[in-house]
């Protein structure tokens, strides 16, 4: 009987591993590519807003490189991800491919007019924090590695405190035995006046 319910146990949770698994690698992964989507339309239309208040052209080629870097983000969405940013890394590392300064970033800092420069600074920040976002909440392997660290250094300071106070405790306690060590060799040595 309890080899069946041991069995049964381990199936549930296989199952429920399972759905968990299913659920974030699924849906989830679906979801938050989709919010980075609207995240990035969101940008795009602050892009056009600027564009159509006549602070730039729509055929300034700033403009065109920005909204056609938007739209690519916004096609290739759903291949943002935390670990293809890692090997993209590690290739640029390990076959020393030249990494600059990318091109938007140049080109808004060729820009005269600093509110200008500034709204369009906003605009390139506000689609990295929207990708950094998506990449972090799609990515659960971080989560795992950040709860996993997150326990260790709170395991590590608990351990600390609690070598350090240990420490101060039988320092503490130490001072009224010191004294009661020196009052007792008084009263055990003979005083001096009554030898």
């Amino acid at each position: 009987m309890t080899d069946m319910i041991s069995s049964l146990e381990a199936g549930l949770g296989v199952l429920s591993f399972a759905g968990i698994v299913i659920v974030l690698y699924g849906p989830w992964q679906w979801l938050w590519t989709d919010r980075y989507r609207m995240d990035l339309f969101a940008v795009r239309a602050k892009l056009f807003d600027l564009a159509a208040s006549g602070r730039v052209s729509f055929d300034d080629p700033l403009y065109l490189s920005m909204r056609s870097s938007l739209n690519a983000s916004i096609r290739f969405a759903h291949r943002a991800t935390l670990l293809r940013v890692v090997w993209g890394l590690m290739a640029t590392a390990i076959f020393k491919i030249p990494v600059g300064v990318p091109v938007l970033v140049q080109a808004v800092e060729g820009i005269v007019d600093p509110q200008l420069r500034a709204d369009l600074d906003g605009i390139i920040a506000e689609a990295r924090d929207a990708l950094i976002r998506s990449m972090v909440a799609r990515s659960p392997m971080l989560w795992l590695v950040v709860l996993v660290a997150t326990l260790v250094i709170i395991v590590r300071r608990h351990t600390m405190d609690f070598g350090r106070l240990i420490r101060d405790a039988s320092a503490l306690t130490a001072r009224p035995f010191r004294h009661m060590q020196t009052t007792a060799e008084v009263v055990v040595r003979p005083s001096r006046r009554h030898a």
